[in-house]
């Protein structure tokens, strides 16, 4: 039986391509993370853009919207 954690830990993959200055903020924010206690375990490119895709999808739910109409 597969519990509401072993869901959220279920690896999908992405394969794409982002504007340059996103990549770029992205290894800032990595790089950033590297040297902040508070993130240990959570400094890496995939950590950050899980956390900005969760606060994306959880601002859209908030706002009572359709996260894909735009």
């Amino acid at each position: 039986m597969h519990t509401e954690l072993d869901k959220t830990l279920a690896l999908g993959r992405l394969h794409l391509q982002v504007r340059r200055d996103l990549s770029e903020k992205l290894l800032d924010a990595v790089f950033k993370r590297k040297r902040d206690p508070k993130f240990k375990g959570r400094a890496s490119q995939r950590s950050v853009v899980e956390d900005a895709l969760e606060h994306y999808f959880r601002n859209e739910e908030d706002a009572g919207r359709d996260p894909g109409s735009g």
